[in-house]
């Protein structure tokens, strides 16, 4: 009888660790193997099947991509959005922009930390790629930015999400992303 109790036991234990690795194990998306395309302006997009487009140009984007809501309480869609601005004369260059930019994120969003800034090539042209991290109307919010300078208009590539789906969505949302065509 202790033997068997004692098995019961061992195996009660193994399946309380196997539970709480599954519940500590990271979300892995899926990613698809079909992509659709949104196209607005002089800018096509890539993104993956399931998410969804809108070129209605609210809020001022060119486009938006939303990807689907996690479940349950999930009351925010995280994005990537397209938008354009005209620069200043002060701000033209693409340093002097993104100097500015990065100046401006604790004014827009409240506990911000800047992650990463790294200069790149977006659409065979210079970008600064801006990872940042801030509260917004009481949303935790992590972003991953794109900046470019073309004919006097900033153009702002943006993923934003909540941190508890940043990484879940990150890998198809960069993908994405660096699926950016710009037409002449």
């Amino acid at each position: 009888m202790k033997l068997h109790s004692s098995i019961l036991i061992v195996a009660a234990l193994c399946l309380n660790i196997a539970v709480a690795a599954q519940e500590q194990a990271p979300r892995k998306y899926q990613m698809p193997g079909k992509w659709n395309k949104v196209e607005a302006g002089r800018y096509a997009m890539d993104f993956p099947d399931g998410w969804t487009k809108d070129v209605s140009g609210d809020a001022g984007t060119t486009f938006f991509v939303h990807t689907p809501l996690s479940g349950g309480e999930d009351n925010f869609t995280d994005n990537i959005n397209l938008l354009e601005q005209p620069v200043a004369p002060e701000y033209s260059t693409l340093d002097a922009y993104v100097e500015m930019s990065l100046g401006n994120i604790p004014a827009f969003f409240t506990n911000s930390t800047i992650i990463a800034k790294e200069k790149k090539k977006l659409a065979k042209r210079d970008a600064y790629m801006i990872e940042y991290k801030g509260e917004l109307n009481g949303f935790e919010l992590h972003f991953i930015q794109y900046i470019m300078i073309i004919d006097n208009k900033a153009v702002i590539l943006t993923f934003t999400a909540q941190p508890s789906d940043f990484d879940y969505f990150k890998e198809a949302a960069v993908k994405a992303m660096n699926s950016l065509k710009i037409n002449p």
